[in-house]
């Protein structure tokens, strides 16, 4: 009985969960002592999670842009971020307390327990390879990039585990229809760890359709379309939520900054005050080319004093860190607003955004994940890192895959769900290397497979060659070697007869390809191991303390404030985190529209950054009046609002 439960045990499998569990264990080791929980989409799930272990839902009572008008007394529905990375922090909180740590457990778990074990699994679907699985389960565990990301309160690692579990279940629905319901509960889910996971949906239909070979099969299979369903009704709790709040299913501000990507500055676009004054972007906002102006003035390859003097004639201000460069044969003008300046008829016309401009940047974002997925997470296009090998060792073999696996079906969910993740980032999104967490598991995943199904190939040739007939003696002789050096060789080559011949005869070209494949995989296991080794030696955030600005900002005010004061700043997220008190963003606007929103919502304090809310340096330096300076830690200042003394 005991040698028979030890042979149904996946060893493959088991080494692979013995390391998560060491590296789960190194993870807990460098992130508990840490306090800061992390800046803007950290701070915001654990700020969720903790709403909802307090009964409040999924309601926050900070602002975090002013996209919308939000009602004076602060509280509001969260209308950016998705809600599952937070629900997954929410039990951590009642048993480690409102901690960094226990925000990012979740993220530590799935990093080393659950993501490898999926692309273990996927890998061996598609290759039918165990040591395939192992290979691309460990690099995905040992790769430094998903190891340090794996440390934040983010939902990058836990949108890659559902996407990835999506395509797993997909993949083994083809022989076995229970996967069909697990798939379902996974497309909904997607999009509860991030808004993209909805593009993915359209390319499980695409998958099937090119798996069955038949269009009447996929609408005939209703297993397909209770996946779907499913999916539907997971969805559905949150499209009624977001119907109920903001009369529109799929509402997100996300959708705003794909309105401005590319042609403001994120500062810019993501903090400006749009309350009457200008609509929020969309999308399609960015395909209108507007005419700004049209100059004589002939354009060099700096931004000189006669170009600057031509934008502040049109009424342009144009800040000391604006940059000019040439891309795709036209000049850009990065400033809060990048400018598209052509040669027109002898005359430079300026312009905002326009289709020429959108395909340009979705071209440059594109080359960008290209390269992310393919090549190097760490560099932009034609650049490559110390450790770029990591990556094109691994993916671009994948390229190979999509033919030299022409005969498995399988394969086709891998790349669907890459593509179509590419193309939508690249279409409205800006470039965030972490954003292409998903993508480059597949495609470890699928390059291993490539790996294994190559060395297979060349394994299986070895039973061809004909070693009992190698005449040695005859070989040696030919090279007109001494005798005492033909003796030696003669040895040699005797033992290797040899050992080919074991291999070919008392191997299974299977074992021999593993062997092979993890010979392979040990330089990316010895270069991961020291790369992260080294990130935890010498490296800041998030393996050390960051922030302790901020934490000691919301401590003096949970301290020192009453529990109801606000507090203006450009980072209310963590501020709120550490104080438990209401807090607002500084809009990026003229101090007068700035002191508009103060009378609005009625903050007592604000801590002004004048590097990034440049308006505020009269209220500061005292030229306004209306600032009482209360608390100093060097690189914050927290002032009182006088509102007696504000004009």
């Amino acid at each position: 009985m005991f040698y028979s439960s030890i042979r149904k045990v996946d060893f493959h499998l088991a080494v692979l969960l013995c390391m998560g569990i060491a590296f789960f264990i190194i993870k807990c080791i460098v992130t508990y002592p840490i306090k800061y929980v992390g800046h803007a989409d950290a701070a915001a799930y654990a700020e969720m999670a903790d709403s909802l272990i307090h009964g409040r839902g999924f309601s926050v009572d900070y602002i975090s842009w002013y996209f919308e008008k939000y009602d004076p007394k602060i509280v509001r529905p969260e209308d950016h971020w998705p809600p599952l990375y937070s629900i997954l922090i929410a039990p951590f909180f009642p048993i480690f307390g409102k901690t960094a740590f226990a925000a990012k457990l979740p993220s530590l778990i799935i990093s080393c327990l659950l993501l490898p074990v999926v692309i273990y699994y996927l890998t061996k679907e598609i290759s039918g390879s165990k040591f395939a699985g192992l290979a691309a389960g460990a690099g995905i565990l040992l790769y430094p990039f998903f190891f340090r990301w794996s440390l934040h309160c983010l939902s990058d690692i836990l949108f890659t585990f559902v996407v990835c579990s999506a395509v797993l279940f997909a993949v083994k629905s083809l022989d076995n229809p229970l996967y069909f319901y697990f798939l379902g509960v996974f497309m909904g889910l997607a999009y509860y760890a991030k808004g993209s996971g909805l593009v993915i949906i359209p390319g499980f239909a695409l998958f099937y359709l090119i798996a069955y070979k038949s269009i009447k099969k996929v609408i005939m299979d209703r297993r397909i379309w209770i996946s779907f369903l499913i999916a539907f009704l997971v969805l559905l709790p949150w499209f009624i939520r977001n119907y109920i709040h903001f009369r529109d299913p799929l509402y997100s501000t996300q959708r705003f900054a794909a309105g401005y990507i590319g042609y403001q500055s994120w500062e810019t676009g993501t903090y400006g005050l749009y309350w009457g004054e200008r609509p929020p972007p969309s999308y399609f906002d960015k395909f209108k080319e507007i005419p700004v102006f049209q100059t004589e003035i002939k354009l060099g390859e700096e931004i000189d004093d006669k170009i600057r003097q031509e934008f502040k004639n049109h009424g342009i201000s144009l800040s000391e860190e604006a940059s000019l460069s040439v891309k795709r044969d036209k000049w850009l003008l990065e400033d809060d607003i990048i400018y598209t300046i052509r040669r027109e008829d002898g005359l430079l016309n300026v312009y905002k955004g326009g289709l020429v401009h959108v395909i340009d940047m979705t071209k440059e974002y594109l080359e960008a994940y290209f390269w992310w997925t393919f090549i190097d997470i760490y560099s932009q296009w034609g650049k490559y890192s110390s450790i770029a090998f990591l990556t094109y060792f691994i993916n671009i073999p994948s390229l190979l895959g999509l033919f030299l696996l022409w005969g498995n079906p399988k394969r086709h969910i891998v790349w669907i769900t890459t593509l179509l993740l590419i193309l939508f980032l690249s279409a409205g999104w800006s470039p965030i290397n972490r954003l292409a967490m998903p993508m480059i598991s597949l495609m470890m995943s699928l390059g291993w497979s490539t790996y294994f199904v190559v060395i297979k190939f060349l394994a299986s040739l070895t039973g061809k060659i004909p070693f009992r007939k190698v005449n040695i003696r005859k070989f040696i002789r030919s090279v007109n070697k001494r005798d005492i050096l033909e003796k030696d060789i003669n040895k040699t080559l005797m033992v290797l007869s040899k050992t080919f011949y074991f291999v070919k005869n008392k191997l299974s070209v299977d074992i021999i390809a593993g062997f092979v494949l993890c010979c392979l995989a040990m330089p990316v296991i010895v270069i991961s191991t020291e790369n992260v080794d080294a990130a935890i030696r010498k490296s800041g955030y998030p393996y050390r303390e960051g922030a302790q600005e901020w934490m000691d900002m919301g401590r003096w005010l949970r301290e020192n404030a009453t529990p109801d004061s606000i507090t203006m700043t450009r980072n209310p997220w963590e501020l709120h985190f550490y104080s438990e008190q209401p807090a607002i963003q500084i809009p990026r606007t003229t101090l007068e529209k700035t002191i508009e929103v103060m009378r609005y919502y009625k903050p007592n304090f604000i801590i002004p950054q004048l590097d990034i809310r440049p308006s505020l340096k009269s209220l500061v330096e005292g030229k306004v009046p209306g600032l009482e300076l209360v608390y100093d830690n060097k690189k914050l200042k927290l002032y009182k609002i006088r509102y007696d003394l504000l004009p």
